[in-house]
């Protein structure tokens, strides 16, 4: 769904050691949907490169109708 929360403490901690594995990788481009849980995600990669992901609408979840949780 496109609710507007943010991640809980413990994927804070995975986002990070995420990003830890990636910087060892050649990261052209860093994009985020607009979502909160999204930025926050992308934020320990970002600060580790010195970069601001690419913010961008369609990369937001597929809205499903009564279907979403």
């Amino acid at each position: 769904g496109w609710f507007e929360e943010g991640i809980e403490p413990g994927w804070v901690r995975a986002a990070a050691a995420v990003a830890d594995v990636l910087l060892k990788e050649l990261v052209d481009w860093l994009v985020s949907s607009p979502l909160a849980r999204a930025a926050q995600t992308a934020a320990p990669l970002a600060a580790l490169l010195s970069r601001q992901p690419i913010v961008a609408d369609r990369y937001r979840e597929l809205r499903v109708g009564h279907w979403e949780g």
